[in-house]
């Protein structure tokens, strides 16, 4: 019935009455109790539905409370998230907003409750090529860190081609050929389902992680230690280095200084690293302030810089009413792109879109990330990220 009613070119409306008696008939008599059964018939009925012209509705709600009713079979497994997602689906296109209403607070509910374990795999490097790697990385930086000013390193780390991974790793993605053996499922730091990229791995994920992260370390572990890093010296650096001093409001307006938006998550974030690298101990509430800070802040720039470049940051809707455009949509206007290198566009999209993995401004603005998901390394990151975006100049009479 499914083949014919989906394959069939010609079919006639007597035929499809036919399969859709009887599969109402299948249903209301329960002649299949298997979930999977039942699920089959009432999505050949909706389809039939649709061809006979009859409403679907009432067969996407059974739909949705078959989901409903196999979740109970998986209490504390993260496979009812799958189910209560597959049912508030169903309700949506039924047009039933108590039950949308109710499977949602299902889902958030069990959000407590579902366990996600970790299964861990060692790579041994029998070669030596990373030792010898990360020990040359090591070497190197430290000579760098030794023999360079303060100025000279918040510059290469602005303008450095060797730390960050390139732009085209940055939506290129890998299948798996063992992940094509099992289903997977994708969840977000909220323990949504995440839906994009099934099945692949992120290789500007896996460079970040591995390489461009023990290059920052180095880099700002070696200058607290030896004074070329500090938030008084990187404060100094923005203030001389960056568009940051300059102030873009007009002469109508009250003007502000980035810099002193900037500085009290920078200074926070310093008085704690120091003390860190110095008792070798990390706590990840220490750098939540910091953080919060600095990710919110940072929408706020790329808007300044694009009205620097005379790049739309405002819109207006069907409505007629005026909105600030979308961070995404900042990003890619012609003329902010024709300024910004390729490869740090790359890098803000990675750590502030949505879908990519770290999605910072969402997951801080929407307080999703608990105490554990904090730490110095992002911190860095954000840094970085402030270093590259600031490192322009422009001229402040026109």
């Amino acid at each position: 019935m499914c083949f014919i009613t989906k394959e069939g070119k010609k079919n006639k409306e007597p035929e499809l009455s036919l399969f859709y008696d009887y599969s109402i008939k299948v249903i209301n008599e329960n002649i299949y109790l298997d979930c999977r059964d039942r699920e089959a018939y009432l999505e050949l009925i909706i389809i039939l539905c649709q061809k006979l012209k009859k409403s679907p509705k009432e067969f996407h709600n059974k739909l949705g409370d078959l989901f409903i009713e196999e979740s109970e079979k998986h209490k504390e497994s993260f496979v009812i998230s799958t189910h209560y997602h597959k049912a508030l689906t169903e309700y949506k296109k039924a047009g039933n907003s108590g039950k949308v209403e109710e499977t949602s607070v299902l889902m958030e509910q069990s959000k407590n409750d579902i366990k996600l374990h970790s299964i861990v795999t060692e790579f041994k490097d029998e070669d030596g090529y990373l030792k010898d790697y990360f020990d040359n990385l090591e070497n190197k930086i430290d000579g760098l860190v030794k023999k360079w000013s303060s100025e000279a390193i918040f510059q290469w780390l602005a303008m450095s081609n060797e730390i960050f991974p390139k732009a085209e790793l940055l939506d290129k993605k890998e299948e798996s050929s063992f992940l094509d053996l099992v289903t997977t499922i994708n969840f977000d730091i909220n323990q949504n389902i995440n839906k994009e990229n099934q099945n692949r791995s992120n290789q500007y994920l896996f460079h970040i992680k591995i390489f461009s992260m023990r290059h920052l370390w180095l880099f700002f572990t070696k200058g607290v230690k030896n004074g070329r890093i500090s938030s008084e010296t990187l404060i100094d650096y923005l203030r001389k280095n960056t568009w940051y001093k300059y102030i873009f409001n007009s002469k109508e307006q009250k003007g502000f200084d980035w810099i002193e938006l900037l500085s009290p998550s920078l200074c926070s974030f310093f008085v704690y690293f120091e003390n860190d690298i110095k008792n070798n101990k990390f706590d990840s509430k220490d750098y939540i302030l910091s953080i919060d800070s600095l990710v919110l802040k940072f929408e706020g720039l790329l808007r300044e810089f694009s009205r620097s470049l005379g790049a739309q940051t405002m819109e207006t809707k069907e409505n007629g009413t005026e909105a600030r455009i979308s961070f995404e949509k900042l990003l890619e206007n012609p003329k902010v792109l024709a300024i910004i290198p390729e490869n740090d566009i790359a890098l803000f999209k990675f750590l502030f879109y949505s879908e990519y993995n770290v999605n910072y401004r969402n997951n801080i603005a929407h307080c999703f990330y608990k105490t554990e998901n904090y730490s110095p390394e992002i911190m860095l990151l954000l840094i970085v990220a402030l270093l590259k975006l600031g490192n322009f100049d422009f001229n402040i009479k026109q």
